[in-house]
C-alpha cells in the first residue's frame, strides 16, 4: 500500500479537529519544581510524540530531537526544548491529572460521536477488566513498586548457573472495551505494594475501585463488566450492580460451592445446543443464589472444526441475558489480553521502565493509553475500510511515522499554536 506524503498531516489534522489534541496539550502544567525552566506543555508535547510513534526509550526520543533534529521541528525556533536530564526531570514533575483529563475528553468525544451506538456485543457495550504487570526492571525501583524474586539462568565463569534476582514492576488493573474494535482503554488503577513479595493490595479490591471510577468518569453507557474468575466474589458483584452494570465472570474452583452445585444440577438438567462460527456448542443453564444475589450459571461444552473440545462455566448477574450472548461476552474477555496487553507490552513498550519514578510512570502510562486509543479510534473508527488495506496496524503506524519525519514534522507543528 502506498500512502500519499500528505497523509500524516491529514491524520493529525483529523484527530486534532475531533479531539483538540493541540489545545489540550498546551494546557498541561508541571507541579512545583522551580529548578525546571521548560514549560510543562513542551515536555508533554515531546513525550506524547515519542509515545504516539512508539519510541522505545527516552534516549531514542532525545536522539531524534537533538542529534537528528526531527522532533525539534515541531516547536518554534526560540522554544526551549529539553535535553535528556531536563526532559526526565520534567516528566517527573508533570501533573498526571492534566493528562488524564485529556484521555477522559478523548473517550467522552468518541461516545458523543456514537462510535459504539450499537454496542460491541448484541447491542450491549462490554468492558473487560484484568490485571497485568508493566514497566519491569531488574536494576531500578520506585515507590509502591512490586518486588519479586525471579530465578534466571546465567553464564558465570563459563558455566550455566541459576541466579535469583530481584525484579521490580508496576501491577495495574485495566478496563478496556471488548467485543469490537476500536478497543479503547477506559482507565486503570494501580495495585499498591509495600515492596515485599506477596504483600500487595488484593486485585479484586483494585477492580472495585476501577469500576467505581468508570461510573464517576463516564457515567452511563457501559452495560456489562466481564472478568476472570478472580473477580467473581460478593464485593465485586455488589459494586457492579450498585453502579448500574451487569457482570459476566468465569466460574472456577475459587467458588467451589457454586461450581459443585451447578455441576450436580446440570447432570440431571436438559441440554441445549447451537452452532456459532463453526463451533458446536452444548449448554446447560439455571439460576442460583450467590451471597444473596440471583445469578445465572451456564455450562458450555464447545467443539471446533478440528474436534478440539473445551468446557467452561460462566456466572452472569443478569438472569434474563441469553446464553448465546453470555457466551459471546465471556469469549470477548480475551480481547483485553490478546489485543490489549499483548499490544501494549510488545508494540507500545509498556513493559519497558522508561523512568523509575512513581509520578513519571503514571505520566507515561497515561501517554501510552492516549496514543493507543487515538490510533484505535482512527484506524478502526474513522478508516472504515482499514481491514481491506492488507497492512497491519503497526505497519500502518510505521509508514505514517516515516512520512511524519520526511515532511519535517509539519503535521505536529506547534509553532502555529
Amino acid at each position: 500500500m502506498i500512502i500519499k506524503r500528505t497523509k500524516d498531516i491529514k491524520i493529525f489534522n483529523s484527530l486534532n479537529k475531533i479531539y483538540h489534541i493541540t489545545d489540550q496539550m498546551s494546557k498541561v502544567s508541571r507541579r512545583k519544581n522551580k529548578k525546571i525552566r521548560i514549560k510543562g506543555s513542551t515536555i508533554a508535547q515531546l513525550l506524547f510524540a515519542g509515545m504516539f510513534y512508539r519510541e522505545k526509550s527516552i534516549n531514542q526520543i532525545m536522539e531524534k530531537t537533538h542529534k537528528r533534529k526531527l522532533y525539534k521541528k515541531m516547536f518554534k525556533c526560540n522554544e526551549l526544548v529539553p535535553k535528556t536530564h531536563g526532559f526526565i526531570d520534567g516528566i517527573k514533575d508533570l501533573k498526571v491529572s492534566d493528562i488524564a483529563k485529556i484521555n477522559k475528553n478523548i473517550i467522552k468525544k468518541s461516545k458523543e460521536n456514537k462510535i459504539y451506538r450499537r454496542g460491541t456485543i448484541d447491542n450491549l457495550l462490554a468492558v473487560g477488566i484484568d490485571g497485568t504487570e508493566a514497566f519491569g526492571s531488574y536494576k531500578r525501583k520506585w515507590n509502591n513498586c512490586y518486588n519479586k524474586k525471579i530465578k534466571n539462568k546465567k553464564i558465570i565463569d563459563g558455566k550455566k548457573q541459576i541466579v535469583e534476582e530481584e525484579h521490580h514492576e508496576q501491577i495495574c488493573v485495566f478496563a478496556r472495551i471488548v467485543g469490537k474494535r476500536p478497543g479503547v482503554l477506559l482507565g486503570y488503577e494501580k495495585v499498591t505494594s509495600n515492596g515485599n513479595e506477596g504483600k500487595q493490595e488484593f486485585e479484586p479490591n483494585v477492580g472495585i475501585k476501577l469500576i467505581q471510577k468508570l461510573k464517576k468518569t463516564y457515567g452511563n453507557g457501559i452495560d456489562v463488566i466481564v472478568g476472570d474468575a478472580i473477580y467473581l466474589r460478593e464485593s465485586v458483584i455488589k459494586a457492579v450492580l450498585k453502579e448500574g452494570y451487569q457482570g459476566v465472570f468465569r466460574l472456577k474452583d475459587n467458588n467451589k460451592l457454586l461450581l459443585e452445585n451447578a455441576k450436580g444440577l446440570f447432570k440431571v438438567s436438559q441440554m441445549k445446543e447451537y452452532k456459532s462460527k463453526g463451533k458446536k456448542i452444548k449448554y446447560w443453564s439455571d439460576k442460583f443464589e450467590y451471597y444473596g444475589f440471583k445469578v445465572k450459571v451456564v455450562k458450555y461444552e464447545e467443539e471446533d472444526k478440528k474436534g478440539k473440545k473445551q468446557e467452561i462455566y460462566v456466572a452472569c448477574t443478569d438472569i434474563n441475558m441469553s446464553e448465546k450472548t453470555i457466551n459471546k461476552i465471556i469469549h470477548a474477555r480475551w480481547d483485553i489480553e490478546n489485543n490489549g496487553f499483548y499490544e501494549l507490552k510488545n508494540q507500545w513498550n509498556m513493559n519497558h521502565c522508561y523512568i523509575a519514578n512513581e509520578n513519571a510512570i503514571d505520566v507515561i502510562l497515561q501517554m501510552i493509553m492516549m496514543s493507543y486509543n487515538l490510533w484505535e479510534l482512527y484506524i478502526y473508527g474513522h478508516l472504515h475500510d482499514f481491514e481491506k488495506m492488507e497492512i497491519t496496524k503497526i505497519g500502518f503506524i510505521e509508514e505514517i511515522k516515516e512520512l511524519f519525519f520526511a515532511n519535517n514534522c509539519k503535521a505536529w507543528n506547534y509553532s502555529s499554536a
